[in-house]
């Protein structure tokens, strides 16, 4: 919310219902257990304009409490246990009719259990106390904001800064006021109450704490004396050139080792390389002499086979033609299929 809205907004202050007293209507006064009941149904927080059941726009709830002793309103002596409230005007309208005096108290705007969660029109159906038995039943919707307040209290109205001073010192500018139209309070009221009433601490515990932390800061800086010598800037500088030879000289083995382990990893690795070939090219020998072999036993065992395979040869025939056989020579000699000289034609 705008400061300026806060610092030209209207603060009223007043009794919603008085406990013990009846209200200018006669209905039923109200006893300090049923003050309670129905306070706690006022989930709401809302408020309307002479019982309108319209909800106001920028007129926010800030204080909405039961008085635990007797206490003073515009005048008037308000009983223990009675239910007051604080609301801030915004909505320039409403501001107007409270200066001309057509609003000037509260008025408790309320439905039975049968009214809840129904769509019905609240106009004129706003309940009277004496009408319930039991007041958990009663659920105010509206605190209204009326002309002429039944329960007899006038409000008390204020500025900005009369607000505040009248609300003590818990109160202030900020912790007070809610910072939207849905009446959600401010980042800053939220922190300061959790600083005020719960994560403020006392003088003497601030001390306490300073002081221990203060011994543990002593007590680490003796530990860290001890466990590191203490070294003048002289001794340090005339240690220095040793230190850096030294370094250097260190660094220069560990370049030399490492470069040492480089060749003979190379060198391992290049006889290694040359084994694999020797072995390599000797198996192809092998194979190439395994081979040779192979075709020389083929060929000597191909040669051993017609050496001892059957020999084709002509022998000359010993037997004779008889004396007599003449018919069968001349029969022979003068076939058509052979010559004179007894060849087979076919073959000439």
């Amino acid at each position: 919310m705008r400061v300026k809205e806060k610092t030209d907004a209207i603060y009223v202050r007043g009794v919603v219902i008085p406990c013990g007293m009846a209200d200018n209507t006669g209905d039923a006064p109200q006893s300090k257990e049923d003050i309670k009941k129905i306070f706690t149904n006022y989930l709401t927080h809302e408020t309307d304009v002479q019982h309108s059941w319209v909800k106001n726009f920028n007129v926010y709830n800030l204080e909405n409490t039961i008085t635990e002793t007797e206490t003073e309103i515009n005048g008037q002596k308000v009983p223990a246990h009675s239910w007051i409230a604080s609301t801030m005007v915004v909505n320039p309208e409403i501001q107007a009719m409270i200066r001309e005096g057509k609003l000037n108290g509260y008025s408790l705007g309320a439905v039975g259990e049968d009214g809840l969660n129904e769509n019905v029109n609240f106009l004129n159906k706003s309940l009277r106390y004496d009408e319930l038995k039991d007041k958990e039943d009663l659920n105010p919707i509206f605190i209204s904001l009326v002309d002429k307040p039944a329960n007899g209290f006038k409000w008390e109205v204020y500025d900005y800064n009369s607000f505040l001073a009248k609300s003590g010192d818990i109160m202030t500018n900020e912790m007070s006021i809610p910072s939207n139209e849905e009446g959600m309070v401010s980042e800053g009221f939220v922190e300061r109450i959790i600083n005020k009433f719960f994560l403020a601490k006392s003088e003497e515990e601030a001390k306490k704490e300073d002081e221990k932390a203060a011994s543990s800061k002593k007590e680490d800086e003796l530990e860290k004396s001890v466990d590191e010598p203490d070294i003048s800037n002289k001794e340090l500088l005339e240690k220095l050139p040793e230190l850096v030879a030294t370094a250097v000289i260190e660094g220069m083995k560990k370049l030399a080792e490492e470069s040492s382990k480089k060749d003979d990893n190379a060198e391992e690795k290049k006889l290694e390389k040359n084994e694999e070939s020797t072995s390599s090219s000797k198996k192809e020998d092998e194979l190439e002499k395994s081979d040779e072999e192979d075709e020389k036993d083929k060929l000597e065992k191909s040669l051993g086979n017609r050496k001892a395979g059957p020999k084709n040869t002509l022998t000359k025939s010993t037997s004779k033609i008889p004396a007599n056989n003449t018919y069968r020579t001349s029969t022979f000699l003068n076939s058509e299929t052979r010559d004179r000289f007894g060849r087979n034609k076919k073959f000439l």
